[in-house]
């Protein structure tokens, strides 16, 4: 009797011991399970990059630089992603930057801005008429310099602050307007008294 014990003992223990290398192979296999790799969206990709943008004819009338942490671009369908960019135009007599989380070009003209969009425009001959703008998400067409937004935006000059509902701006003229729900706040310089 004895021996009969100790042979289904000697079994149940085999069973459990097979069980457990059973079980530690299926976990060891699942943690190692080949995946597919990844389909890349982007011809190329840029970390950390900066480019500039100079005219041949005249290097002195307009230059525009672009930093961004990430770029990913398609060549096929002109689209590209940025991660923080930040963009300066310089002319002779202006400048602009415009800085925000997100980005991303469609083809090679249409260039939308998402998340804390600043963007500021310098008047190099009279500073006193710098402007600032932010919004949410902004638009800007590069083939027409306009900039259009759908949501909430804020302009700040001199003496005056206006917001609204739904935006747009010509860069080339300088010209503005917003679409709804304007809001003006005339902010006058004090004068020093005698």
């Amino acid at each position: 009797m004895s021996k009969k014990i100790s042979v289904i003992l000697l079994f149940v223990a085999a069973l459990v011991v097979l069980t457990i290398a059973f079980k530690q192979s299926v976990n060891r296999d699942s943690t190692s399970v080949q995946t597919k790799p990844l389909a890349l969206t982007h011809s190329w990709q840029i970390f950390k990059s900066t480019s500039w943008q100079v005219s041949k004819q005249d290097p002195n009338t307009k230059q525009t630089v672009i930093y961004s942490d990430e770029v990913f671009y398609q060549n096929e369908t002109k689209q590209s992603r940025f991660k923080n960019p930040y963009i300066i135009q310089d002319k002779e007599t202006s400048a602009y930057t415009i800085k925000s989380q997100q980005g991303q070009s469609i083809n090679d003209q249409s260039v939308h801005f998402n998340g804390d969009v600043v963007i500021q425009m310098i008047e190099k001959q009279t500073p006193s008429e710098n402007k600032t703008l932010k919004s949410e998400q902004i638009s800007y067409n590069t083939l027409s310099e306009t900039l259009t937004s759908k949501v909430y935006t804020e302009i700040t000059e001199p003496g005056l602050i206006m917001s609204g509902i739904g935006f747009k701006a010509n860069m080339a003229s300088g010209k503005y307007r917003f679409l709804s729900d304007v809001k003006t706040v005339y902010q006058p310089k004090k004068t020093e008294s005698p």
